[in-house]
């Protein structure tokens, strides 16, 4: 083992069993050694100080020589050594929890010698900012506490270490922190409502969908956001409103409230309407009212609530396949407005239309914004009503749509190859293929990160260039 002698040594000076002569400028060997090899049981009973740099220690249980190097203890190999083998170890795609909660990471590892392990890690770069913090514990846990900055959004590259005091394994993975954009539109709609929030866990399944109908229709109160989680242990997210007939089965309740998804996109949650399959209710819209028995608002200020009934990054599901189009309509009546924004509609294979009996006014519009819709049979003419009641900004369709039967804004684009994406088949199909979809030119994909409090009146999401 090679020694690395001080710097400007004087005459006389000692370091590892050798002494220096100034006038002939070398170190010579001296008959005693500077330091002796204690023995200890284990490397747990070795001493964490006063030690000197160069003693040595020898464990009985491993049958190890160790040196003490200034701050720990290093084993000395002597002949063949064979690295430490995992028995434990996380993804090599690790997910940070986007609400500030930390997230633990265990590894475990075990050396065929059975020298004991330690372990650390490493980043790549050094100070990733996705990260306040990493507690390396000795147990092989690392705890990581995520930044809660939506603006270090992004990901790093990590390595996890086991080492036997000679041999080191290693495992790499790539850790994300990415922002649902649910999240940002919730601080914005509760900032300005000052209502409450009740979030939900979501179901597996179509068959476990978590009911949400009656939180909907008698818990939930004007100004409070429905905000809808992944099911545990998954990135996705089921649930349903079955409502009862007529004008009660429309997923707001008639309230003016916000149904907003917590994943990652818009098809990580799905939202199903008429799970009962009815198709002979012609009240089954997405849009009814979003004032319930207080009455028609009396002045401007009251109007403006009413733009507060919201559906935001979900997939809604509909139950119907009626060609009528007093059924099939998914905005009925000028009760109020709304905002379908930066969801994916999915009509199973039934027809749509527009509106119905919408009355020829235009005091309340009914707006469909970044949204995607698909899978659809027909595109029906209105029972009833004003083309200037619903407004369509930057929508994509997967066929031909009626653009005459309601106002369109922007960069609406029909004939979207969507590779025959449906609610049912999410993990085989990719609702993102198109890379306007995907950059939000049209479609389910633009973000509201950049909003700001000048945008919380919420009427003005239903402008063309917001």
């Amino acid at each position: 083992m090679a020694l690395n002698f001080p710097d400007s040594p004087s005459n006389g000076d000692s370091f590892q069993g050798f002494v220096y002569n100034s006038s002939k400028g070398v170190w010579n060997k001296t008959s005693t050694p500077a330091t002796s090899v204690t023995v200890y049981a284990n490397l747990a009973a070795f001493p964490s100080s006063g030690n000197t740099v160069g003693d040595y220690a020898f464990a009985t249980d491993t049958k190890a020589l160790y040196i003490w190097d200034g701050s720990e203890w290093d084993r000395i190999t002597t002949g063949g050594s064979e690295n430490p083998r995992f028995s434990t170890v996380p993804s090599t795609e690790i997910m940070l929890n986007n609400d500030g909660s930390n997230t633990d990471l265990t590894i475990v590892a075990s050396d065929p010698e059975g020298f004991p392990i330690t372990y650390s890690h490493d980043t790549a770069p050094a100070s990733p900012n996705q990260v306040t913090n990493i507690v390396n514990h000795a147990n092989g846990v690392f705890t990581f506490v995520p930044s809660t900055n939506q603006a270090h959004a992004g990901s790093f590259t990590l390595r996890l270490k086991a080492s036997d005091g000679v041999d080191i394994s290693s495992h790499t993975a790539t850790v994300q922190l990415a922002f649902t954009p649910g999240l940002a539109f919730k601080t914005l709609f509760i900032a300005h409502t000052g209502g409450t929030t009740h979030e939900v866990t979501g179901g597996t399944s179509e068959a476990g969908a978590t009911d949400l109908t009656d939180l909907i229709q008698d818990t939930v109160a004007d100004g409070d956001l429905v905000y809808l989680l992944p099911a545990t242990g998954s990135d996705f997210g089921h649930f349903k409103f079955l409502g009862g007939d007529g004008a009660g089965n429309n997923p707001f309740a008639n309230k003016q409230i916000a149904i907003v998804g917590a994943g990652l996109k818009p098809n990580y949650i799905f939202f199903w309407q008429d799970h009962d399959s009815e198709n002979t209710t012609r009240d089954h819209p997405l849009f009814f009212r979003s004032y319930g028995a207080g009455g028609t608002p009396s002045n401007d200020a009251e109007k403006a609530l009413t733009y507060r009934q919201f559906m935001f990054n979900l997939t809604y599901h509909r139950h119907r396949t009626s060609g009528t189009n007093y059924e099939n309509a998914i905005t009925k009546e000028l009760d109020g407005g709304g905002t379908i924004m930066n969801c994916i509609l999915d009509l199973n294979n039934g027809d749509i239309s527009w509106r119905y009996h919408n009355s020829g006014g235009t005091t309340y519009r009914r707006s469909f914004k970044h949204c995607t819709f698909l899978n659809y049979a027909n595109w029906d003419s209105p029972y009833s009503g004003s083309t200037g009641a619903v407004r369509v900004i930057d929508c994509a369709f997967d066929s031909t749509f009626s653009s005459s039967t309601a106002t369109l804004f922007g960069t609406n684009q029909a004939s979207v190859n969507v590779d025959g994406w449906k609610y049912d088949n999410y993990s085989t199909k990719n609702i993102e293929i198109d890379s306007d979809i995907a950059a939000g030119t049209y479609g389910h994909l633009k973000d509201i990160n950049n909003l700001t409090a000048t945008n919380t009146l919420f009427n003005t999401f239903q402008s063309e260039n917001t």
